[in-house]
């Protein structure tokens, strides 16, 4: 069929169906700091209509699961797009392979047998045989050998400077699937249609969410005048295929990603289409911005476009963080958002005494909330450090046989600022904050954040400022007394540390009953050498005897000393075992004595 045959086909299709192609213009945009926008067209339409919209490939999915189509006055039909087969099945079609990295190479094997006319400094023709792989000193060429009229011929791969396929089946299928390929690189549009069916002229709309690049926001704060100024924009991008021509746009910031379906299923309630929301609205966590007046941008462009224009509350400090510089403080403004709006995250551009000042970025901020904007170093001022730390015992108690030992930690920074400039400088100080320390004997910070207290000071002109911070932290150390021995006891009731008298007595009566206890221990080890000895010697004794004879005069002497040593080793035993009743009672009476001591 000629192509004119197949257009008049097509319009006599559209002409029995009743239905018409047409496109419906974008009315309203609002785009998310997530990195998704919902959009909206709005149109009329007489009759059945199809309307088409276009979207790049990988969009295809978020917009058909979140498409939304009103007809108030008609009905909605069915939503066609064209199927996305993979180009790897598209290919697998062809009996030539072209799935890999392409190249002579690898063409070539898939030519055996083929008729063919190799362009080599004399042109060669006839059917591929085989390549062939051949090693020559330190490569490997590649050759191929051809049925030719003469016989077989051999040609290195090298050598070949083109290639014709003088098969025409081979030549199509070749062409075909290379278009294909391009076809697939530079086709990456789907057409999605939607279907409406009814009578008559009458308004319709379709919404929908996808990708979209994130609106960012600047600003510009002006530190001239008697009161600062601040201007916020947003940077908008419309990479879409449409034109935006008199739209209603809305920007919402939040860290989180929305739910937009619920909002379109509230805003397409209406038969007139999407309900705007005021300029400057909170929703939930976010907080979105519309534009009072329409917006018209054409596709592929950008625009800045004004979000907020008044005076602040604001005060030019310099902020000195000795992590940041240790010697000198950054110029910054201190700004409070009375803006009434909810400004998000973005750069900052400062503006000071008419003249370009630096540059800053700030967090999102919250309404009313108060943020430091640094910009640039205060070389007017220079800062000197000086450190310090110690450690003292406070208090020494014994709780249940447990000494108690309470330190206190203390830290001193000293922070001193001379300031050469002309004019006095209003000097916030950064320092971090820790949790387990306390401020003592040091001026109430202006605020706390989680990593600093902020100290305001001044520095006159050509003069000087000193902030000292001092922090303590509580130590509190634990020994079991029952392990320590008698002169620790001692040691610790004569030294000059803050014990109490009941603490001191007590100390001294541990002492004591630690004493007596190691006394009973070394009446014990006693015995056992005494014992020790006794029978070494007996040793000896059984020894001589067996060599003089029991009944020799000598082995009488031998065999009386024995039986001494009998009667002394019976007496030791006596002894061993009474002290190690008195060992174990000098324990017992140690160990309930530290169980239920309890002083301060």
């Amino acid at each position: 069929m000629k192509v004119h045959s197949i257009v008049a086909a097509a319009l006599l299709i559209l002409l029995t169906n009743g239905s018409f192609a047409q496109e419906l213009p974008v009315s309203r945009v609002v785009l998310y700091t997530s990195g998704v926008g919902f959009f909206e067209h709005l149109g009329t339409v007489t009759g059945n209509a199809s309307v088409p919209l276009s979207f790049p490939e990988e969009q295809v999915g978020d917009v058909l699961k979140s498409l939304i189509l009103r007809d108030p006055q008609g009905s909605v039909g069915i939503v066609s797009y064209p199927s996305q087969e993979p180009l790897e099945r598209s290919l697998a079609r062809f009996g030539l392979d072209l799935s890999g990295p392409g190249g002579l190479a690898a063409l070539l094997p898939q030519f055996r047998g083929a008729e063919l006319t190799l362009e080599t400094p004399e042109p060669v023709t006839g059917r591929l045989v085989g390549l062939d792989q051949r090693s020559e000193k330190t490569k490997t060429k590649t050759w191929l050998t051809l049925s030719t009229a003469e016989g077989l011929k051999v040609v290195a791969l090298a050598s070949v400077r083109g290639l014709r396929l003088l098969d025409p089946r081979l030549n199509q299928e070749l062409a075909e699937g290379l278009l294909l390929l391009a076809t697939a690189q530079e086709n990456r549009k789907r057409t999605i249609t939607a279907q409406f069916s009814g009578t008559g002229t009458r308004n319709i709309g379709i919404g929908y969410v996808a990708q979209a690049p994130v609106w960012k926001t600047t600003y510009r704060i002006d530190l001239s005048g008697s009161k600062p100024y601040l201007q916020a924009w947003a940077a908008v991008e419309n990479t879409s295929e449409a034109d935006w021509n008199q739209i209603r746009l809305s920007l919402v910031s939040g860290r989180q990603l929305p739910l937009p379906r619920a909002m379109m299923a509230k805003s397409l309630s209406a038969d007139s289409g999407f309900e705007a929301m005021t300029d400057g609205t909170q929703a939930g966590e976010f907080f979105q911005f519309t534009l009072q007046t329409p917006l018209t941008l054409a596709r592929h462009q950008s625009a800045l476009i004004p979000l907020a224009a008044a005076e602040v509350t604001a005060q030019k400090v310099s902020v000195f963080n000795a992590a940041v510089d240790p010697v000198h403080p950054q110029n910054a403004v201190w700004i409070t958002n009375t803006t009434g709006l909810r400004l998000p995250a973005g750069p900052v551009t400062v503006f000071d005494g008419g003249v370009y000042g630096g540059d800053s970025l700030t967090d999102t901020l919250m309404e009313k909330e108060k943020q430091l904007w640094a910009y640039a170093i205060d070389l007017a001022v220079k800062a000197d450090l000086d450190a310090s730390a110690g450690q003292t015992t406070t208090k020494i108690s014994v709780v249940r046989g447990v000494l108690q030992t309470k330190k206190v930690a203390v830290w001193t920074q000293t922070y001193q600022f001379s300031n050469a400039a002309a004019e006095a400088r209003t000097l916030v100080v950064e320092h971090p904050y820790r949790n387990d320390r306390t401020l003592i004997e040091t001026p109430a910070p202006s605020e706390r954040t989680p990593s600093f207290y902020r100290f305001s000071l001044s520095a006159p002109a050509g003069g000087r400022a000193v902030l000292t911070v001092k922090e303590e932290k509580v130590l509190l150390e634990t020994q079991g007394l029952s392990g320590w021995k008698t002169e620790q006891f001692w040691a610790l009731v004569q030294s000059s540390g803050p014990l109490g008298a009941k603490v001191k007595a007590a100390l001294q009566r541990t002492a004591e009953l630690k004493t007596k206890w190691e006394r009973t221990v070394q009446e014990g080890e006693s015995v056992l050498v005494e014992t020790t000895e006794i029978e070494k010697g007996q040793e000896r004794i059984r020894a001589n005897l067996d060599a003089v004879g029991r009944d020799s005069t000598q082995g009488l002497v031998y065999l009386k000393r024995l039986l001494d040593s009998e009667v002394q080793l019976d007496g030791l035993k006596q002894k061993r075992d009474a002290n190690r009743q008195a060992q174990a009672a000098a324990q017992r009476e140690l160990e309930d004595y530290l169980g239920a001591l309890t002083v301060e």
